[in-house]
């Protein structure tokens, strides 16, 4: 089954309060509560807010998203395993580094590896899985190193992974990395964009021939809304009802915000 869900953080100026009644009124029933604004990983009581709110509104919590990168040390991120323990998050997103595969020394790399090992034991102690963002200035930048990070990371059982388009990317591509993820997959981030010399960010449906397609690939994962055009809430409620379509969930018209 396909969960539709909200990456918090595609509203980063509204209120824990105010996250839960978007997704409601969008038809989503799951939350990444991002650990930057919502959730910090310093203010446990956020995360308490959080975890009620939640449950008054009839949301799953699938995620905390946090921003520990392997390099920020074993300290940086048990303070962010205790936030995603407090808000009852199954899994904590984390990062593979600060810089992208070619830039990475290998000293440096293997350093990161190390720290990530270290983090997926301390998650595992609380019953966590440890989810790598798929994203560009990280190890996950190229197929060539995440191919290599999966075959690095095979005895780690709680170390999953995110998946998302890069739309820089032929087709072909992002699917080949989907198809190498799947065994592995904890949740996608979904969003429509194309590129030239600036970012555009589309609706979701412009994408539709591609989303499709991965939706058949990956059919019992977290697709977890961002990245809506102009951050309007009128906008993801249009992207959120194209995806409910595609996953065959019945739609009605639903309240605008």
């Amino acid at each position: 089954m396909i969960v539709p869900g909200l990456v918090s953080v595609t509203f980063r100026q509204k209120s824990i309060g105010e996250i839960c009644e978007i997704c409601r009124a969008a038809g989503l029933s799951a939350v990444e509560w991002g650990g930057d604004v919502h959730v910090p990983p310093e203010n446990i009581a956020a995360a308490g807010e959080a975890r009620r709110l939640s449950r008054e509104y009839g949301l799953e919590i699938c995620s905390y998203g946090s921003y520990w990168c392997a390099g920020d040390g074993r300290d940086a991120f048990l303070r962010n395993l205790e936030a995603a323990e407090e808000l009852g998050a199954p899994v904590i997103r984390v990062w593979w580094g600060r810089t992208g595969s070619a830039e990475t020394a290998e000293v440096v790399r293997r350093e990161w590896m190390e720290e990530m090992r270290v983090a997926c034991r301390e998650a595992k102690k609380a019953g966590l899985q440890v989810a790598p963002e798929f994203h560009p200035g990280t190890l996950t930048d190229a197929p060539g190193s995440l191919e290599r990070l999966l075959r690095e990371t095979a005895d780690i059982p709680n170390l999953r992974y995110y998946w998302q388009p890069r739309w820089d990317w032929p087709e072909e591509t992002r699917l080949e990395t989907l198809d190498e993820l799947l065994p592995r997959l904890a949740r996608m981030h979904v969003f429509t964009w194309r590129h030239g010399p600036q970012v555009e960010r589309l609706p979701l449906a412009e994408g539709a021939d591609f989303w499709k397609k991965v939706l058949q690939k990956a059919p019992d994962t977290y697709a977890l809304m961002e990245f809506v055009r102009e951050d309007d809430q009128r906008a993801l409620m249009e992207d959120a009802a194209a995806l409910r379509r595609w996953i065959g969930e019945e739609v009605w018209n639903l309240p605008t915000c």
